[in-house]
């Protein structure tokens, strides 16, 4: 099933980008539990609930339906392009499932191009990025936490599939490592959602 969206595009150092749609639409204070931790009720959007649910509930079942959404956005936005390799970004955080690694190889197979998930590696362990607000702040902790790790993305078109724009840190280191070491020819960015 192919789940709405509402796309925006991506400004950065990449050559086109966007994020299907926002992840939270709406977040209330509840207040504190017993515990003094903050409680919200979340309103999230289609696709960031079906992110949440894969993310940290482990329901593989949103899968397929992300997948599609994805192939459909691929399919009818970049029609004209012929990627060489979907690169899912390195999870930071390492899980029983990584969504977005699940999610590449799935679209990979749909859409019959070459899932590249270990060309590129994350080998620097950095803090957490949703603790620095501060964009540039996240780029110096990103620096050097990437290395390509074979030739095989030289001169390639390469589309990275990430599951959630922030300040879009990550994307814009990668895309730096992926241009000036991996030796990429172009880079396309999606991401499923993006913060508010």
């Amino acid at each position: 099933m192919i789940i709405p969206t509402n796309p925006k595009r991506l400004r950065g150092n990449w050559k086109d980008g966007y994020a299907l749609d926002k992840h939270v639409l709406k977040s209330t204070f509840l207040g504190e539990n017993e515990y003094g931790h903050p409680q919200f009720e979340t309103q999230r959007s289609q696709l960031g609930e079906a992110v949440f649910q894969l993310k940290y509930r482990v329901d593989k079942s949103k899968i397929s339906d992300i997948s599609e959404t994805v192939c459909d956005f691929i399919k009818n936005k970049w029609s004209d392009i012929s990627f060489d390799y979907i690169l899912p970004v390195p999870p930071s955080k390492i899980r029983a499932t990584q969504p977005v690694i699940e999610i590449a190889k799935k679209v990979s197979r749909d859409l019959k191009i070459s899932l590249s998930d270990t060309d590129i590696v994350k080998d620097k362990t950095t803090s957490q990025l949703k603790d620095l607000n501060n964009y540039d702040d996240r780029v110096e902790v990103l620096r050097d936490a990437f290395q390509t790790k074979t030739s095989n993305l030289s001169e390639k078109i390469i589309l990275i599939l990430d599951d959630l724009y922030s300040s879009g840190a990550t994307l814009s280191v990668l895309t730096d490592v992926l241009y000036n070491k991996g030796r990429v020819r172009a880079i396309y960015i999606l991401t499923l959602t993006r913060a508010k």
